[in-house]
Protein backbone atom coordinates (compact mmCIF):
# COMPACT_ATOMS: atom_id res chain seq x y z
CA UNK A 1 0.00 0.00 0.00
CA UNK A 2 1.43 3.39 -0.93
CA UNK A 3 1.99 5.97 1.75
CA UNK A 4 -0.51 8.35 0.18
CA UNK A 5 -3.15 5.60 0.18
CA UNK A 6 -2.46 4.89 3.83
CA UNK A 7 -2.62 8.60 4.65
CA UNK A 8 -5.91 8.88 2.78
CA UNK A 9 -7.38 5.94 4.71
CA UNK A 10 -6.23 7.35 8.01
CA UNK A 11 -7.70 10.73 7.13
CA UNK A 12 -11.00 9.03 6.21
CA UNK A 13 -11.12 7.08 9.50
CA UNK A 14 -10.28 10.22 11.46
CA UNK A 15 -13.00 12.18 9.66
CA UNK A 16 -15.57 9.45 10.40
CA UNK A 17 -14.54 9.43 14.04
CA UNK A 18 -14.92 13.22 14.25
CA UNK A 19 -18.29 13.13 12.46
CA UNK A 20 -19.57 10.62 15.02
CA UNK A 21 -18.60 12.70 18.05
CA UNK A 22 -21.95 14.50 18.43
CA UNK A 23 -23.76 11.14 18.46
CA UNK A 24 -21.36 9.78 21.06
CA UNK A 25 -21.92 12.86 23.19
CA UNK A 26 -25.69 12.40 22.98
CA UNK A 27 -25.32 8.76 24.09
CA UNK A 28 -23.20 9.87 27.05
CA UNK A 29 -25.84 12.43 28.03
CA UNK A 30 -28.55 9.79 27.63
CA UNK A 31 -26.77 7.39 29.97
CA UNK A 32 -26.30 10.19 32.48
CA UNK A 33 -29.99 11.14 32.34
CA UNK A 34 -30.91 7.48 32.81
CA UNK A 35 -28.62 7.30 35.87
CA UNK A 36 -30.85 9.79 37.67
CA UNK A 37 -33.36 6.94 38.08
CA UNK A 38 -32.11 4.87 41.04
CA UNK A 39 -33.63 1.69 39.57
CA UNK A 40 -31.56 2.12 36.38
CA UNK A 41 -28.50 3.79 37.87
CA UNK A 42 -26.06 0.88 37.95
CA UNK A 43 -26.74 -0.18 34.37
CA UNK A 44 -26.67 3.42 33.12
CA UNK A 45 -23.38 4.19 34.87
CA UNK A 46 -21.80 1.05 33.44
CA UNK A 47 -22.97 2.09 29.97
CA UNK A 48 -21.62 5.62 30.54
CA UNK A 49 -18.32 4.15 31.68
CA UNK A 50 -18.09 1.90 28.60
CA UNK A 51 -18.98 4.73 26.19
CA UNK A 52 -16.43 7.07 27.79
CA UNK A 53 -13.81 4.30 27.65
CA UNK A 54 -14.41 3.78 23.94
CA UNK A 55 -14.29 7.52 23.29
CA UNK A 56 -11.05 7.88 25.23
CA UNK A 57 -9.43 5.03 23.30
CA UNK A 58 -10.57 6.30 19.91
CA UNK A 59 -9.42 9.79 20.76
CA UNK A 60 -5.95 8.53 21.57
CA UNK A 61 -5.84 6.52 18.33
CA UNK A 62 -6.61 9.58 16.23
CA UNK A 63 -4.44 12.06 18.11
CA UNK A 64 -7.14 13.99 19.96
CA UNK A 65 -5.22 14.38 23.19
CA UNK A 66 -7.51 16.87 24.99
CA UNK A 67 -10.64 14.93 24.04
CA UNK A 68 -9.03 11.71 25.25
CA UNK A 69 -7.99 13.27 28.54
CA UNK A 70 -11.49 14.55 29.30
CA UNK A 71 -13.11 11.27 28.19
CA UNK A 72 -10.68 9.30 30.39
CA UNK A 73 -11.59 11.48 33.39
CA UNK A 74 -15.28 10.87 32.69
CA UNK A 75 -14.60 7.14 32.32
CA UNK A 76 -12.83 6.99 35.67
CA UNK A 77 -15.56 8.93 37.46
CA UNK A 78 -18.38 6.84 35.94
CA UNK A 79 -16.52 3.63 36.77
CA UNK A 80 -16.06 4.66 40.39
CA UNK A 81 -19.75 5.50 40.65
CA UNK A 82 -20.83 2.26 38.98
CA UNK A 83 -18.67 0.25 41.38
CA UNK A 84 -19.89 2.19 44.41
CA UNK A 85 -16.44 3.60 45.22
CA UNK A 86 -17.89 7.13 45.24
CA UNK A 87 -21.23 8.48 46.42
CA UNK A 88 -23.58 9.36 43.57
CA UNK A 89 -24.89 12.60 45.05
CA UNK A 90 -21.38 13.85 45.82
CA UNK A 91 -20.15 13.25 42.27
CA UNK A 92 -23.08 14.60 40.25
CA UNK A 93 -21.71 18.11 39.86
CA UNK A 94 -18.25 16.89 38.83
CA UNK A 95 -19.62 14.43 36.30
CA UNK A 96 -21.88 17.10 34.82
CA UNK A 97 -18.87 19.42 34.60
CA UNK A 98 -16.91 16.70 32.79
CA UNK A 99 -19.79 16.25 30.33
CA UNK A 100 -19.90 20.00 29.74
CA UNK A 101 -16.15 20.13 29.12
CA UNK A 102 -16.43 17.18 26.77
CA UNK A 103 -19.23 18.91 24.87
CA UNK A 104 -17.03 21.99 24.42
CA UNK A 105 -14.07 19.97 23.17
CA UNK A 106 -16.31 18.05 20.75
CA UNK A 107 -17.87 21.27 19.46
CA UNK A 108 -14.39 22.59 18.81
CA UNK A 109 -13.30 19.41 17.00
CA UNK A 110 -16.44 19.20 14.88
CA UNK A 111 -16.28 22.92 14.09
CA UNK A 112 -12.76 22.46 12.81
CA UNK A 113 -13.70 19.27 10.94
CA UNK A 114 -11.83 17.17 13.44
CA UNK A 115 -8.46 18.84 13.00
Amino acid sequence: MEKTDLQHRLHTFRARFAAGLPTRLERLHGHWREASDPTRRERALKALHREAHNLAGGSASFGYQRLGTVARRLEERAGALAEGRRAFAAECEELERDLGTLAGVIAEKVGRNGD
